[in-house]
């Protein structure tokens, strides 16, 4: 079977739906993935064995329009994950060009813009497709929602993965990354300062906590380094100054394959309800994940080497006991 899926999203997002690749291919299905490009491609990279085509819609030119025509004629299975939101140009097309399954999440429906539901409902009405709506209880692990899509594809039974799911993803290797950077392996410890490009606010420890954190740690372990990493939005909210020799601020200065590389030869990880949890949880290192108001049921870790912190809120989150956790799980 042919199986299209939407990658419209943010990069944890797009780690969490990695997993439904590893099922799909179980049968020798051909996966094709199609997105705007916005993380790189990160599920779609050169060492991701379970994906046979990735199509980008980002600078759209004629002969792109083309082949996605081809491809969505040839098309079996049409996914639209929960936090994939596609274009209303792509919609277009899918609902003009597709012939079989079209298989998109309730919510991801229901969160879409008025008058977008609108002209997408009324093309499909008007095309008479066959559109399964999935449904799914908010108190699920968004790996387990993505999983859920396959319960509904038409004449065909899946058998879902237990352990296998939560190691699911070839990452890209960048080996000149610690030389470039002068990090030598198990040498530092990371901190992830932000998440969600330091918007949400309610998902983000107090940044003097961090202050406080990195000087702790600094005294605690002379012969670790502290190692910053973020991204572009997270640059414009680094509004302290983290002035000591031994701290690296890496925000905003490397690439993915680069960021991964920097955690997967880190001594432990510091960080949110984010990608760099999702990312470390995927590579079974060790971390510690700050959970505030966020979902906890449905991003929580689970691998053993994931600790988490709980509260109701952020602030709730005391210095000692993140330092406790280092200590104990180091």
């Amino acid at each position: 079977m042919n199986f299209l899926i939407t990658e419209y999203c943010g990069l944890g997002n797009s780690i969490l739906l990695s997993s439904l690749f590893k099922s799909l291919n179980q049968e020798k299905n051909n996966i094709i993935l199609i997105g705007d490009n916005k993380f790189s491609g990160l599920t779609a990279n050169d060492n991701n064995i379970y994906i046979k085509e990735t199509f980008y819609l980002k600078n759209l030119s004629l002969k792109k329009l083309f082949d996605i025509i081809k491809i969505l004629r040839k098309t079996d299975v049409l996914l639209i994950p929960l936090h994939s939101n596609p274009s209303l140009l792509f919609f277009l097309l899918s609902i003009i060009f597709l012939k079989k399954e079209f298989i998109i999440s309730n919510l991801a429906f229901k969160n879409m813009n008025f008058m977008k539901k609108i002209i997408i409902k009324f093309l499909i009405y008007f095309k008479n497709l066959s559109v399964t709506k999935v449904t799914h209880s908010p108190e699920m692990h968004e790996i387990e929602i993505n999983h859920h899509f396959l319960k509904f594809i038409k004449n065909k039974s899946f058998k879902l993965p237990s352990v296998e799911k939560f190691d699911y993803f070839n990452f890209p290797k960048n080996e000149r990354c610690l030389k470039k950077f002068d990090l030598p392996p198990k040498s530092y410890i990371v901190l992830q300062l932000f998440s969600a490009n330091g918007i949400i606010i309610s998902k983000n420890w107090p940044l003097n906590n961090f202050k406080k954190l990195s000087e702790l740690l600094i005294k605690k372990y002379p012969n670790k380094l502290i190692v910053l990493i973020g991204d572009d939005g997270d640059k414009r909210h680094l509004n302290q100054e983290f002035n000591n020799p031994k701290i690296r601020n890496l925000i905003a200065k490397t690439t993915i394959s680069e960021l991964i590389e920097i955690l997967k030869n880190s001594s432990f990880i510091i960080c949110h309800d984010s990608s760099i949890l999702h990312l470390s949880d995927s590579m079974k290192l060790k971390n510690l994940s700050l959970f505030g108001q966020s979902n906890y049921i449905k991003n929580k870790p689970y691998n053993s080497k994931s600790m988490t912190i709980k509260k109701d809120k952020m602030d709730d989150i005391k210095l000692v006991e993140v330092m406790d956790s280092i200590e104990k799980n180091m």
